[in-house]
């Protein structure tokens, strides 16, 4: 299943650092820890020492080793029906392999110890979440529900309503550049000045399984769920196909 990873906006003062690599600003703002699971228990569940638990840890052990893969996503199926598992991962755009693959571990055993037995599960941080199945999650688009995360850093916008459709038009343009990515990745970040001399940042990102109008569809929703003005200078929204 595609997946719009995290859309984080930071309202901060610094500028941003660059990558030699993409000539993206890498996020300096202090995220908290967090995590985050969602069980879907309308897919079932499996017994223990069962042929889907066999093919589930076959899968989660391939996808989370994987040395080749240096883009940030990850998908394997194993198994034949009604035992076939098939998984993602997916590694936020500037989160370096090995990074990428340590958070992919810790969110293969956050997803099997919230969703105990759960044939379909998903478990993530912020920068990366692993998705599986015991059915097709490639290329598709559909669990709609949206996630929301915020809170304040301690760098409060003076004029929310106006931070707010600020950041709504850094992240509209960011959508149209993460949807135009290839097969490997679909990820865009810049930032933009804001009130009083500051800058806001922001990251979007798709599941590079999904099509261009898919993700840029996804991507709308997301920025269309940003809350109407409050307290809160960062957030993250994400669903299993797409993220800001």
């Amino acid at each position: 299943m595609p997946i719009v990873f995290l859309v984080l906006i930071s309202f901060l003062s610094h500028l941003p650092i660059l990558t030699a690599q993409t000539h993206l600003p890498i996020l300096t703002a202090q995220i908290p820890i967090f995590h985050y699971n969602s069980c879907f228990p309308e897919e079932g569940k499996y017994t223990n020492s069962s042929t889907y638990q066999t093919n589930l840890n076959i899968v989660l052990s391939d996808l989370t080793s994987n040395a080749e893969i240096d883009y940030g996503f990850y998908n394997m199926s194993w198994g034949q029906n009604p035992d076939r598992v098939s998984a993602i991962g997916l590694c936020r755009g500037d989160t370096e392999p090995n990074s990428c693959r340590t958070c992919l571990k810790n969110a293969s055993v956050l997803a099997q110890d919230a969703c105990p037995n759960q044939m379909e599960a998903m478990g993530g941080y912020d920068e990366c979440f692993v998705r599986y199945s015991n059915r097709s999650i490639l290329g598709v688009l559909d669990k709609p529900d949206f996630w929301l995360y915020s809170w304040t850093g301690g760098n409060k916008p003076a004029d929310p309503v106006k931070y707010n459709q600020e950041a709504k038009e850094l992240l509209e343009d960011l959508r149209v550049k993460a949807a135009a990515g290839d097969s490997l990745r679909k990820y865009a970040a810049a930032n933009k000045s804001g009130l009083q001399s500051q800058t806001i940042y922001g990251t979007v990102q798709c599941t590079p399984d999904l099509s261009h109008q898919n993700c840029s569809e996804c991507l709308s929703r997301a920025i269309a769920n940003i809350s109407n003005p409050c307290c809160s200078d960062k957030g993250i929204i994400l669903n299993q196909e797409t993220s800001l």
